[in-house]
């Protein structure tokens, strides 16, 4: 065998066992423990989302329907108006300003999801094992 074919086969053989190597990092990642509380969090965070306002304007970014419920038929929050009440015209119901760290304790909250503690260590951990693969 020539010595470019044995490097090749070197590399290749190398490239295989870090692919592995990776691909059970990702694993461990995907059991039920770990996937189960990310799935309840995107459910709350889609459910959250119905009640936004649906601005990214300033102020209005921060702006949900009332405790975060969906808004009813008639609700209608406006980005020109915002919250100032206009004489019956613009926005329609009960819209709140929330602060961001509100908005995040509620998802959680209807998550039953403490703290990203874990998955902060685990993807140390996949950073790290991706950091020592690289030549």
């Amino acid at each position: 065998m020539t010595k470019s074919r044995s490097n090749l086969s070197s590399l290749s053989s190398e490239l295989i066992f870090l692919k592995k190597k990776l691909d059970e990092q990702v694993e461990s990642f995907k059991i039920d423990k770990y996937q189960k509380p990310l799935d309840r969090l995107n459910e709350s965070s889609n459910l959250v989302s119905k009640s936004w306002s649906g601005s990214w304007m300033g102020y209005h970014s921060r702006v949900y329907y009332k405790e975060f419920q969906p808004p009813p038929s008639g609700a209608h929050f406006s980005s020109e108006w915002g919250l100032y009440d206009n004489m019956g015209y613009g926005t329609r119901g009960y819209w709140k300003e929330y602060d961001f760290d509100d908005v995040q304790e509620v998802i959680k909250r209807n998550a039953n999801f403490s703290d990203f503690k874990e998955y902060k260590e685990i993807s140390k951990s996949i950073k790290k094992t991706f950091e020592n693969i690289q030549p």
